[in-house]
């Protein structure tokens, strides 16, 4: 802790946490170049310079993550690859109705896993309020022990 009362330079290093429906979307991990005017001397004012400089940080993360890079991708992969098995052929039998029974389990157990990726790729891609993301403060040093 340092005791000076003149102005610090700190790193500080936060970990945004992005959540949407009360699902965590993503983290993020970043590193901040701060000035305080004068260094806090008791813990307590230590504590509120930390809050606002995590409430400064979170105010600057307007740009949430999306899954519009590899989960889409992913996902759609897996639809298109459901779709394609989803339309094989099955011979139907005249006497034996096993088969239509075995085609409609697969279909329902498609349907239910096509249901599921959608609604993984909108809880994704989920626009997060402001209550859905929070700034944790990390770590924090002195610009001049780096």
């Amino acid at each position: 802790m340092w005791s000076s009362g003149k102005s610090q330079q700190l790193v500080v290093l936060a970990r945004t946490t992005f959540t949407s429906s009360g699902l965590a979307r993503g983290d993020r991990i970043s590193a901040h170049r701060v000035t305080l005017r004068a260094a806090p001397l008791l813990h307590s004012h230590w504590r509120s310079a930390l809050d606002q400089i995590a409430a400064r940080i979170r105010s600057g993360n307007v740009a949430q993550p999306c899954a519009s890079g590899e989960i889409v991708r992913r996902i759609g992969a897996i639809r298109t690859r459901l779709a394609r098995d989803r339309r094989r052929l099955y011979q139907q039998s005249l006497f034996d109705g096993r088969p239509d029974t075995e085609a409609a389990q697969r279909q329902a157990a498609w349907q239910t896993v096509d249901t599921g990726l959608r609604e993984a790729l909108d809880a994704a891609c989920a626009p997060v309020d402001d209550d859905g993301v929070r700034v944790e403060i990390v770590a924090a040093w002195s610009e001049h022990l780096t």
